[in-house]
């Protein structure tokens, strides 16, 4: 029977790099068949290295998915066009799948993007914030509900394979 590790939320930004080897470290001692991360692995420009560090430790196929976090401090093309240019066997963005993903007879994987946060728009609450709307490069001149849904339904093939 395969062994996965499901991590969701990780945000790699936050550790050191000793401490993020010596997490890997640790993931890669559990022995995996694979590894799922479900969003939120980084910020945009770390993106890539960090997925990168770990597939290096663990050499085990790496399915993920990205979450709003991943493109802060860049835009939804620039990592999107970085995302696209991997060129690792082990790295497999599950929204440029085509097809589920067959982990064994009875059992597939599939998975796209998610941008929860991106309901909270200002001032939803008066102490809740989203940092989005600053920190995704195209989200900065979008001030209402109806412009984000409009900005996405407009935009949303190009930004991933599924919405």
């Amino acid at each position: 029977m395969a062994h996965f590790i499901w991590l969701t939320d990780p945000h790699f930004n936050f550790l050191t790099k000793s401490k993020l080897i010596e997490f890997f470290l640790y993931l890669e001692s559990l022995r995996p068949d694979g590894i799922f991360i479900s969003g939120d692995i980084s910020t945009g420009p770390k993106v890539i290295q960090h997925l990168q560090y770990l597939e290096k430790i663990i050499n085990k196929p790496i399915y993920f998915v990205l979450g709003n976090h991943d493109y802060y401090r860049s835009s939804f093309s620039e990592i999107n066009q970085s995302i696209s240019s991997i060129n690792n066997k082990n790295l497999i963005y599950l929204s440029h799948s085509n097809t589920p993903i067959e982990l064994s007879n009875d059992t597939c994987l599939i998975g796209h993007d998610g941008f929860y946060d991106l309901g909270w728009l200002i001032p939803k609450y008066p102490t809740v914030f989203s940092l989005d709307w600053l920190c995704i490069r195209e989200l900065r001149n979008i001030y209402s509900i109806s412009e984000l849904y409009k900005y996405f339904h407009k935009n949303c093939v190009s930004l991933t394979s599924s919405c």
